[in-house]
């Protein structure tokens, strides 16, 4: 019996299993959105692939390809789509590789084009429960670039999981994208690959994407990002707090961070998010954090992305303890210091001078951490040593250390020798 045609309807969702979001293939665009149309088309109880057939026309336009012989444009990309073959990691730590389409036919009395996805697709495709992603048909053949959709797929199933701030290596997209080796070159997957395809995200996508490229020892390694939702519709700071159910109700002060983190000027958090933030983290961990990211916000691309990241990790209380850890060591080179004076004079027996020598330490200590960013705090003590013990070969051994002379060292730290 002859398969009835179809319209292709653009509304529907493409739905696949996490495992073929991160299978390792390589599609040219206009495959990767005839592989859209077909998986569009699933419905939701089938549990085995039916023909897909449609007019050659709607197909055509559903992938975005004009101008006439557009039979022979569609005949062509669909036989290079049946030879392509796809490999598809299993749960156990294997592998499996299949070829996209099973069969393909063309019908010239209604000009209708046939197709059926292979069998061993299934398990990837039909019935899923859980372990997938669902993207919109019409957002993902919006985009112009090759890798644009393959990409934003990797990600979304991230997001999905939970993890909205994570790190991949970059030879993870080598591989799953099959590039080959030109692009083993950093500088070529980077322009050529990653960021074409990030900005194009930004700027099409439902989600808002920070990145940035970290090196391992001496090459780049990695890729870092920070992902957030964008919002749907523009939101306006309420002049008067809401008026709200008494299981939601907020406090004067909840209700101020509440209106920080929703300043559409600023952050344009959604109130769902906003109000999560509140109910997770205390009012001082949010308002410590609304600073350090406003104060560290310059070249950011999604505001909202980075607060809500500087809030998770606490990038405001990070910095409070290395600024607690700095100050400590200060202070245990300072005692280290004193402690080494008063083993020279031999002052313990004397709790007066012992006090007067350690504060003397001190006091030189502070002028010599004002006076220079070259030279260490405890070398300029110790130069000074050697200097005031007649020990001068010594001091300049150490000073050749740090590329300094000694006339320059007596200039700079020691200006009252010039009057000598």
């Amino acid at each position: 019996m002859e398969k009835k045609s179809i319209t292709l309807d653009r509304t529907r969702s493409v739905k696949q299993s996490n495992n073929l979001t991160i299978a390792r293939y390589k599609l040219t665009l206009l495959e990767n959105r005839i592989l859209f149309a077909l998986c569009s088309q699933i419905k939701k109880n089938d549990d085995s692939f039916d023909r897909i057939r449609m007019s050659v026309a709607d197909l055509a336009d559903f992938c975005g390809i004009e101008g006439k012989n557009k039979y022979a444009k569609i005949r062509t990309i669909s036989n290079n789509l049946m030879r392509k073959i796809v490999t598809i990691p299993t749960v156990d730590g294997g592998e499996y590789t299949t070829h996209w389409l099973q069969a393909r036919r063309y019908y010239p009395s209604d000009c209708t084009i046939e197709f059926r996805l292979d069998d061993d697709l299934r398990g990837e495709l039909l019935q899923l429960r859980a372990a997938y992603v669902n993207v919109p048909a019409s957002m993902l053949i919006s985009f112009k670039r090759a890798y644009s959709a393959r990409l934003y797929l990797i990600l979304k199933r991230m997001m999905d999981s939970g993890s909205y701030d994570f790190e991949y290596n970059l030879d993870f997209f080598r591989d799953k994208f099959e590039l080959g080796k030109t692009y083993e070159k950093f500088s070529n997957l980077k322009d050529g690959v990653l960021d074409p395809c990030l900005t194009e995200l930004n700027e099409k996508s439902n989600i808002s994407i920070e990145w940035e490229y970290i090196k391992v020892k001496r090459s780049f390694k990695k890729i870092h990002f920070l992902l957030a939702y964008k919002e749907q519709e523009p939101f306006t700071v309420p002049a008067q707090p809401k008026k709200i159910s008494a299981g939601n109700f907020l406090t004067d002060d909840e209700q101020k961070i509440l209106n920080r983190l929703m300043n559409p000027d600023r952050w344009n958090i959604t109130e769902k998010m906003a109000r999560q933030l509140i109910k997770d983290y205390p009012l001082s961990l949010l308002d410590a954090n609304l600073r350090y990211a406003y104060k560290y916000r310059k070249n950011k691309t999604s505001l909202g992305g980075w607060l809500i990241s500087c809030i998770r990790n606490d990038e405001a209380g990070r910095e409070q303890a290395r600024v607690a850890a700095k100050k400590a060591e200060e202070k245990r080179q300072h005692e280290k210091a004193a402690e080494a004076a008063d083993l020279k004079h031999g002052i313990f027996a004397d709790p007066d001078e012992a006090a007067k020598r350690v504060e003397t330490t001190y006091e030189i200590l502070d002028n010599a951490v004002k006076e220079s960013n070259e030279l260490g705090t405890y070398t300029i003590l110790q130069v000074k040593k050697y200097l005031s013990d007649g020990m001068d070969e010594k001091a300049e051994k150490l000073l050749q250390m740090h590329q300094l002379t000694l006339s320059a060292f007596r200039e700079k730290y020691l200006p009252e020798d010039k009057s000598k």
